[in-house]
């Protein structure tokens, strides 16, 4: 004869369902989420965290909107202090011959551009990229991109001089920051 009170098995499952949520949990996404640090003065806006992997926040799991497919920022000049670039359009051709329903443009004083999942609601992986102003070619990237939407995730900001050994090791694995002008003569 079983004794009174919970069966074994359900409390099994009572468990488990408890530690479920604790056990979805991504280290590695946390982390990069910490490294964001605090939001910038004013909040959210389609202008703020310029240099930042956007999609940490913006897709499908970080859950912040407008959900986001592809998002990066476009600076003026490679300078570590660059302004970001005005009016530059985004163009993209993915694996299936498709691109997103419009092309972004960069927004100023920040340099940002995103596309949304409703703009671009069957992207397939790997795309091109490139980059044109007054519809000029201005930057083609050679190289496809292959799995990863957040292009600030492998193009970060040049940092500034003079370099800590922090900055080393970022730009170590980085590709550099995305520009469109030639560097300023000092």
């Amino acid at each position: 004869m079983r004794p009174h009170g919970p069966h074994p098995i359900a409390a099994l499952c009572l468990a488990l369902a408890a530690a479920a949520p604790a056990a979805c949990s991504d280290p590695s996404r946390e982390r990069a989420l910490a490294e964001l640090g605090p939001e910038d003065q004013g909040g959210p806006s389609p202008n703020h965290r310029r240099g930042q992997p956007c999609l940490l926040c913006h897709d499908a799991t970080g859950g912040a909107k407008p959900e986001m497919v592809v998002a990066g920022t476009v600076y003026a000049t490679p300078a570590a202090d660059a302004d970001g670039a005005d009016d530059v359009e985004v163009q993209f051709v993915d694996a299936s011959g498709g691109g997103p329903l419009n092309n972004p443009f960069t927004l100023f004083p920040s340099g940002n551009f995103f596309v949304t999942k409703s703009d671009w609601p069957d992207l397939t992986y790997p795309f091109k990229v490139r980059l044109l102003k007054n519809g000029q070619p201005v930057a083609i990237m050679t190289s496809t991109v292959n799995r990863e939407g957040s292009c600030n995730f492998c193009h970060r900001p040049n940092p500034p001089e003079p370099y800590t050994d922090e900055d080393r090791e970022r730009a170590r694995r980085s590709y550099g920051q995305i520009y469109v002008g030639a560097a300023p003569s000092p």
